[in-house]
This record gives C-alpha cells, sequence and structure tokens, in this order.
C-alpha cells in the first residue's frame, strides 16, 4: 500500500461515512507545534502534529584526556494529539469541542575539559599552567533535560476559505505540567492557561 492510498476512503468505511484528510501546520498548548495531519470522518476527527530540532558539536576531538574535547548536543521535540468534535457545521465554518494534549521535551548537554588553575608561589595568583598536562584537567558534564506537557479541553470555530483550505482557531483550558530529566515521579502541576490553539490546514 502507498502512501497515497493510506488517504483514500477505506473499504471498511461505510458508504454513507464523509472522509476527509487536511494537511498543515498548527501550534499550541494543546496541540503541540509543527506539521499536521488531520481526518476527519462525519463529526470526528483525530489530529497530530509534530516537529523535532537537534544540533550537536563533538568539537576537534574525541578523547575525553585531551585538552581540547568539548561535545555539546541541543534537541527540542514537540508533538501532540487532539480529539475534534463537530457541534455545528455551515456554508463557510464550523463550531467545534475538543480533547487534546502537547508536548514539548527539551535537552541541553554539554561536556568538556577545563584546565585546574595553579597558584603562582610568588604573586599568589592563579593561572593556568603554561604547558598542562592530563592531570591539570578537570571534565565537566551537564545534562539538563526539561519537559512540559499541556492538556485539557478546548472550543474552536474553524473557517473555511479559497477552495480547499480551512483555519482554525480554538481557546482551549490548558493544563500544564513539567518534569525534568525524563522523571515521571517528579511531574509537577504548574498552570491553567487559556492560551489559543491555531491551525492552517489544507484539505482533500
Amino acid at each position: 500500500m502507498s502512501i497515497l492510498d493510506f488517504f483514500k476512503k477505506s473499504k471498511e468505511d461505510k458508504p454513507n461515512n464523509k472522509v476527509t484528510n487536511y494537511i498543515g501546520f498548527s501550534g499550541g498548548l494543546t496541540y503541540g507545534l509543527g506539521f499536521t495531519f488531520r481526518r476527519k470522518i462525519n463529526n470526528t476527527a483525530f489530529q497530530t502534529s509534530g516537529l523535532a530540532f537537534r544540533r550537536a558539536d563533538e568539537g576537534e576531538t574525541k578523547d575525553k584526556k585531551n585538552i581540547n574535547y568539548r561535545n555539546t548536543l541541543n534537541s527540542v521535540y514537540i508533538g501532540g494529539g487532539t480529539f475534534l468534535y463537530t457541534l455545528n457545521e455551515g456554508k463557510y465554518g464550523n463550531l467545534y469541542v475538543s480533547l487534546g494534549s502537547g508536548f514539548l521535551r527539551k535537552r541541553d548537554f554539554s561536556a568538556r575539559n577545563d584546565i585546574i588553575p595553579t597558584k603562582d608561589p610568588t604573586t599568589g595568583q592563579y593561572m593556568a599552567p603554561p604547558e598542562p598536562k592530563e592531570s591539570d584537567l578537570k571534565y565537566y558534564e551537564d545534562n539538563i533535560v526539561r519537559s512540559f506537557i499541556g492538556a485539557g479541553p478546548a472550543i474552536g470555530m474553524e473557517f473555511k476559505f479559497a477552495e480547499n483550505f480551512v483555519f482554525s482557531i480554538e481557546l482551549p483550558l490548558a493544563f500544564v505540567f513539567t518534569f525534568n530529566n525524563d522523571n515521571l515521579k517528579e511531574i509537577k502541576f504548574n498552570n491553567i492557561i487559556p492560551f489559543p490553539c491555531a491551525a492552517l490546514l489544507y484539505k482533500f
């Protein structure tokens, strides 16, 4: 089965079912952020979105005993999933309710060697040795992972324009939770934020 076949109406869909697919972009606390796919069958729809960013710098050498050793990694993963139900559909738009959850995971990792300064017996000042040895190096490593989850119900409106484009905006009641270093035991309730979600989609 090809990718295009997936978007077509399947044999299991009843003849009276109205199936519509959407692709585009969306963002919000209960949407996640990024590229978006939505599939709607009659009045019920499911939407998923995601975006990833990763940047690494391994420096000049991979030898942790080398003075020039450094290693950094920055990554961000954003995604979400939402169920939508249409309450009323008109010619130029519709009114709907939704229940969704979005997440963000951000990791900042850094490792490096720093020179341990030595005290000059003459001046009493600390300075780097002119020719540092392995014993003059100190290895440092930081690994910080922060995660955010926003989940809750919402009410929204979808506006149709052009021939196959829609723009939707909704106001969720988003319950925001945070935790660090992927430790779900330390998950904490942070706030309730009614921050709007929006999507620009092409339907087919």
